[in-house]
């Protein structure tokens, strides 16, 4: 291994093997000899993993892996997507759901899980919605906007360009609606107009656009989208 590391220069990449080898020789070393003869490794690092095998094999923790605890895994993830994604299932809805799709489970296997992810029981479940299940349920008719810039070296220097583009989240499709070196209320009236048009718009199929508090959105612009049936939906101030 030394005359590795004086032949490459570089930093010696131990596996697991070769650290517990070092470790055993090491120990039965002792703390004087390890200080005398470990040029590529320090003692202190040989004794640190010691330590750390020891604490391997003698540690309490076990994972008893059954059939049932595997199958529990497996099951577990349909489980909290048929809670979150249908607010007004009780415990017997899905558990019916379940046992559909083969998987026979009782109830109180059911309100276990669910209250171990922090899912509340049903009907009080649909009056704490959250963003996160909002979005996830209403993915397939919801697009979110927003505007970057670019600088472009032009005849008259560097001018730049501004970029407003609307992306579906089901699809994760993105659109560039306009790319321009001025926008304002005027031109955003118009782009509104362009995203509700029934034949081509991008937002024809949708119901809800979100975007951020950024003065380009005027009200004009927002009156436009809601009169075309889309919600128009603004985060926080100071939301990323």
């Amino acid at each position: 291994m030394k005359q590795q590391f004086e032949s490459t220069g570089k930093k010696l990449r131990l596996d697991n093997h070769q650290r517990r080898n070092l470790a055993k020789r090491g120990k039965a070393m002792g703390w004087a000899q390890l200080q005398k003869y470990a040029t590529l490794v320090r003692a202190e690092t040989i004794l640190g993993w010691h330590r750390k095998l020891i604490a391997l094999k003698y540690t309490g923790k076990r994972v008893v892996r059954t059939d049932r605890q595997e199958c529990m895994e497996v099951i577990r993830e349909p489980f909290v997507k048929l809670a979150e994604e249908n607010m007004g299932w009780g415990y017997g809805r899905i558990q019916g759901a379940l046992s559909n799709l083969g998987y026979k489970v009782s109830m109180t296997t059911v309100g276990n899980i669910l209250r171990a992810k922090g899912i509340i029981p049903s009907p009080e479940r649909g009056k704490q919605s959250n963003w996160k299940t909002f979005v996830r349920s209403q993915m397939d008719v919801m697009s979110v906007a927003d505007f970057f810039t670019v600088e472009v070296w032009t005849l008259r220097g560097l001018v730049r360009y501004y970029v407003f583009f609307v992306m579906n989240l089901a699809k994760r499709q993105v659109e560039i609606v306009h790319i321009g070196c001025q926008v304002n209320g005027a031109v955003m009236s118009q782009l509104a107009r362009n995203m509700t048009d029934s034949y081509d718009g991008c937002l024809k199929a949708a119901r809800f656009f979100v975007c951020d508090h950024d003065a380009l959105y005027t009200k004009e612009f927002r009156q436009i989208l809601t009169n075309a049936g889309v919600e128009v939906i603004q985060t926080r101030v100071g939301c990323p």
